[in-house]
């Protein structure tokens, strides 16, 4: 068998009963820390724009777009769901050869399941999937090294997620892999140079065509094969050769890769939790320092590359006074160096700013 149809075997053969408690209370979690992703996301621009574009257009379906009483095509609401949820940088991680995003593949497979009336359990076990495929996918082969975005990964295992709670067999499965995988290729230059609007997208818009090809072969439409191992396929054309053992997955009395992803406490890169976290205490402790040193004299400016990336961090705000995830990496990165290397007389220099610089702190972290 070729991996697409190793992947559906694999896909079609696990049941519920073969989740512990632990994997079962972990998908909770990520399923309550999604929800709670895309409140936090609900009124920004491009999320809005989304919603109305799905309540115009796509009115049709059965799926919910999360925070309204609209029900549009299970499509729409992957993509719609999928954007709230990664928008601020905020959802889980899991960090490999590939890094990835893995709470990407809960829009859709929430869609599908909202459509198919389907079970909590099914629910789940349609979460854990995916994440078992995605992760062990990003642990075979870097896709970033060789300029494709991570979510090409997310094109497999959105649509066996969606595809397993839609009843598929065996050679539908392959075939939503196949049409998927083949047709919706994204680029890595979404997170290169100047970071747009689409980087909260892609794997939404990634998972909304995952949905549909597992629709398509549902209906008996059939895809590219073998579209891994082809003569133009994905090892040649886009990561390269890998070996993917399939056996090893996760199952009854093996654990799954879902426990092994991290949760987040503030909407930053995973490297960078620590950091700002460091950052929030340092610019607790300076600001009491200076409200009792009042006769403190600057002894010298901090450098200008600082006070750069402070007034770019300080005037990188969206609507309602919003941090971008990047804004509020550099803000924290600003704060640690002028508490930390320069000390209080440098940071007495921007002393106006420290109220601005912990309410931005305050939005950006939710705090």
């Amino acid at each position: 068998m070729n991996l697409s149809e190793r992947l559906a075997e694999y896909s079609a053969s696990i049941s519920y009963g073969d989740l512990d408690e632990r994997v079962v209370l972990e998908a909770k979690k990520r399923l309550i820390d999604s929800v709670g992703c895309a409140i936090g996301a609900f009124r920004e621009r491009p999320v809005a724009a989304v919603r109305r574009l799905a309540s115009e257009r796509y009115r049709a379906g059965d799926s919910t777009v999360l925070g309204t009483r609209v029900k549009v095509t299970p499509d729409m609401a992957a993509l719609a769901n999928g954007l709230m949820v990664r928008y601020f940088d905020y959802n889980d991680t899991y960090l490999s050869k590939e890094p990835a995003h893995p709470s990407d593949n809960i829009a859709p497979c929430l869609a599908v399941a909202e459509m198919g009336h389907k079970r909590g359990r099914d629910l789940i076990l349609a979460v854990v999937l995916a994440y078992e495929v995605q992760c062990r996918l990003c642990d075979a082969a870097s896709l970033r090294a060789r300029g494709w975005d991570h979510v090409c990964y997310g094109l497999v295992s959105s649509a066996l997620g969606a595809g397993r709670l839609m009843g598929l067999s065996r050679e539908e499965l392959s075939q939503a892999v196949n049409i998927s995988l083949s047709s919706h290729l994204a680029m890595r230059q979404v997170r290169a140079g100047e970071l747009s609007d689409w980087k909260g997208f892609s794997f939404a818009n990634a998972a909304r065509n995952a949905v549909v090809s597992a629709l398509l072969a549902k209906a008996g439409i059939t895809g590219p094969s073998p579209v891994f191992e082809g003569e133009m396929g994905f090892f040649k054309q886009v990561s390269g050769l890998f070996d993917l053992v399939v056996d090893d997955f996760g199952r009854r009395g093996r654990e799954f890769k879902l426990v092994e992803t991290f949760l987040k406490f503030y909407p930053a890169e995973y490297h960078a939790q620590t950091a700002v976290a460091a950052a929030l205490q340092a610019s607790a402790s300076v600001t009491e320092t200076l409200r009792g040193s009042a006769a403190l004299r600057l002894e010298e400016p901090p450098p200008a590359v600082v006070m750069d990336r402070l007034r770019e961090g300080l005037s990188a705000t969206g609507a309602g006074g919003t941090m971008s995830p990047d804004a509020s990496l550099r803000l924290a990165e600003a704060i640690r160096v002028l508490a930390l290397r320069h000390g209080a007389a440098a940071v007495q220099h921007c002393i106006r700013l420290v109220d601005s610089l912990r309410e931005l702190l305050d939005t950006a972290t939710g705090t």
